[in-house]
Order: structure tokens, then C-alpha cells, then sequence
């Protein structure tokens, strides 16, 4: 069903409820939206992004109710994973007056079906009365990615920057605080790794002072919605620190555990707040959201084959590739059997680690080092650690 978004501009949301897996990665718990939009001037119509192939004709049945297929000037494709634009080339068969429209770095990268338009930064193409003016925001998330404006109606086509996971089929949401979990947790799976260049492209698009943004998935935003998105899209994207402190643990037979549940007393009752997440049960797109915003991360395990246990290991090295640890302090509790990990920790994070405290049943850990410990912590949520 196509959505009417201001004066010259549909939306035509596509559901998907039959996908589990997002990348074949993360959760989906209720689904994802495709959004597609048209853009309708006086001389012609564009297409910005199309939809994930599965539900191409479901999607064309929607484009049919809204324009003429034959008045399309332009498709444009702001990002060419799949999920935007794979039903691009049973599109254009559709489509018998239209060019593709890209980036100049997509058109280098793929292989496009049809008459391309490669396009530059603040390029423009005209339909009459409505422009098209493109931004380029690479590497989000990748390389080749721009946003498509139109100033007549202030609308920014944003693609993946903004998104959501979630089913929004007529592109609103009743449940603003939990949609705004759903759009955190897409930014940590994301986009992420990425957030240098996140920050730079919110400030491009600040600067258009748009009245509509339209992402390519989860719902659009004006109004507070709109400032909101962007006030979290620029904390997010930098050092972000919430005021608490994060505990990733995995324990085989509970004496790590005991050892965290001790830990955890002693910073709650210095007022800290505190997130526990055990690394074996907890689903990784979620325990990434804690990551986010933490001031300090406590990564708590015993030893595996002479190794981190690897449940934490493996986080750990996803967590550092997606850049969630960047700027924040370390502290590592290991739990010795008959040898320790502490080289292959550091060799893991590196220079994160503020400090490193281990333990064995030779060497037990008292309630005096636990205190202190929790001391050690609290003062990276209460000033600058040091």
C-alpha cells in the first residue's frame, strides 16, 4: 500500500515476515520493512530504491497504483545491497523511459543493467517541478552509498542511515520507545563500524534542514521523531557514554559468576549502574546495544583450552570490528584453571585494558580485592578514570 509523504512524494513500504535472520546474522523478531519511494513532477517521475527481490510483485502492484510506469525518468539507487536494489533489473523491464541513477563510485563497483547515470556530490536531475539533488555519504555502510533530497518538500531518502528493524507497514509506529530499541539495535549491527563517517553524513544532512526523513527501513520521521533520530544518530556515533558500566561474563560452573554477582553488589552500592550480560545465552545484536553507551566494559571469563572461554572471545572480536569499543576502557577478571589467557587477551584488546586481575583456587579473590576493584571501576562512570 503506498503512502502519501507531502506533495510530490509516496512511499511504498514492503513487508518481509518470512526472512529470521537480517544478513543471515541478526534477529528478526517481527520482520523488516523495504521502503521504496516516488517522487511525481510536472515532467516525470524517479523511483528511489526498489525493494529485496522476494517481493517484487507485491511491490510492482504497488508502484502501478501510484505512477504511470511509462513517466519514469529515473530509478535511483542510493545503496546497492540487495535488499534496495535487486529487483532493479525485473524493474526496469517495466520501466521503458527510465535511467538508472548512482553514484559515481557504485557505477565503478557494479555491473548496472539499463542507461546509468553516475552522479557526484550535489549533482542534480530534474522532473519540472521537483528536483532531485543527490549527497554523497559513503560507507553508509558502504562505499558507493549516497542520500537523494528533493528541496521542494524537504524530503531526505536516507537508505540505511536511520533505519530499523521491525514491521511498519504504514510507516508509523505506536511503541516510540521500543521502536527507538529496534533503530539502536540496527545501528550497532549496522552501521557502527562506520560511525566516523555516520557523524559526518547526519551533519550533511542537518544542513539541509530537512522536514522529512526516509529511510530505507523502519518508519519516517518529521518533527520531534526527525530531531530525535538525528540528536541519537550524533551521540551514537561518537564516544557515546550512558553513566553505566557494562559486565560481559561467561562461566562454565558458576565461579565466575559468583564472582561477577559479588562485583555487581559492590558497584550498585557506590550507586553505579550496572548491565550484566551473560555472553553464552544472550543474543549478540541485543548485548551490542549495551555496548553502546557504556563508560567502561568489564569482560569477566575463565579459561578455555588456554584460552578466553569462547563465548566472550568471540564477542569480543565482533564487538572491536564494529568499532563499539573504541574509547572505552577494558577491565578484564580471569579465572585461572591450570594456565592463564592474559597474553591472548591483550593481544585481543590491546591497550583497552586499564587493568587485569586474575584468579584460581589457589589464589582466590576476597571481598577486600573485590571492593577495590569496584572502586577502580566506579571512577571511570564518575570522572575520568585516572
Amino acid at each position: 500500500m503506498a503512502v502519501r509523504l507531502s506533495d510530490h512524494v509516496f512511499a511504498i513500504p514492503v513487508v518481509d515476515r518470512e526472512t529470521d535472520l537480517f544478513e543471515s546474522l541478526w534477529p528478526l523478531d517481527d520482520g523488516v520493512n523495504y521502503n521504496s519511494y516516488v517522487v511525481l513532477g510536472s515532467d516525470g517521475a524517479a523511483i528511489v530504491d526498489t525493494v529485496h527481490e522476494s517481493f517484487f510483485d507485491e511491490y510492482l502492484s504497488a508502484l502501478r497504483e501510484v505512477v504511470d510506469l511509462e513517466s519514469v525518468k529515473y530509478v535511483v539507487i542510493n545503496h546497492m545491497e540487495p535488499d534496495h536494489s535487486s529487483s532493479l533489473r525485473d524493474l526496469l523491464e517495466y520501466l521503458p523511459n527510465a535511467r538508472v541513477v548512482i553514484s559515481k563510485t557504485g557505477a565503478t563497483l557494479f555491473n548496472l543493467p539499463g542507461d546509468v547515470l553516475p552522479v557526484g556530490d550535489g549533482d542534480e536531475v530534474s522532473l519540472g517541478d521537483v528536483t532531485l539533488r543527490f549527497i554523497m555519504t559513503p560507507w553508509t555502510h558502504w562505499p558507493e552509498t549516497m542520500v537523494t533530497y528533493v528541496p521542494q518538500d524537504g524530503v531526505a531518502f536516507t537508505c540505511d542511515l536511520f533505519g530499523a528493524y521491525g514491521a511498519y507497514p504504514d510507516l508509523k509506529t505506536d511503541d516510540w520507545d521500543g521502536y527507538l530499541l529496534e533503530a539502536r539495535r540496527y545501528y550497532v549491527t549496522v552501521l557502527s563500524k562506520y560511525s566516523n563517517f555516520v557523524n559526518s553524513a547526519t551533519g550533511k544532512i542537518r544542513s539541509l534542514h530537512p522536514k522529512i526523513l526516509a529511510p530505507g527501513h523502519g518508519v519516517i520521521y518529521s518533527g520531534d521523531s526527525l530531531n530525535q533520530i538525528l540528536d541519537l544518530y550524533d551521540d551514537w556515533s561518537s564516544e557515546h557514554k550512558e553513566g553505566r558500566v557494562l559486565v560481559l561474563y561467561g562461566s562454565m560452573y558458576g565461579g565466575v559468576f559468583s564472582k561477577v554477582d559479588a562485583l555487581v553488589a559492590a558497584l550498585e552500592a557506590r550507586g553505579v549502574v550496572v548491565d550484566t550480560l551473560d555472553m553464552s545465552r544472550e543474543d549478540w545484536s541485543y548485548a551490542m546495544t549495551f555496548v553502546l553507551g557504556a563508560d567502561i566494559v568489564v569482560v569477566a571469563y575463565p579459561t578455555y583450552d588456554s584460552h578466553v572461554f569462547p563465548p566472550v572471545r568471540y564477542f569480543l572480536e565482533t564487538i572491536l570490528d564494529k568499532g563499539l569499543l573504541d574509547g572505552k576502557p577494558v577491565f578484564v577478571l580471569e579465572a585461572k584453571a591450570w594456565s592463564g589467557a592474559e597474553q591472548k587477551i591483550r593481544a585481543i584488546l590491546g591497550d583497552r585494558i586499564v587493568d587485569y586481575v586474575s584468579f584460581s583456587e589457589k589464589q582466590p579473590l576476597g571481598v577486600d580485592q573485590i571492593d577495590a576493584i569496584a572502586e577502580r571501576i566506579a571512577s571511570y562512570v564518575y570522572s575520568d578514570g585516572s
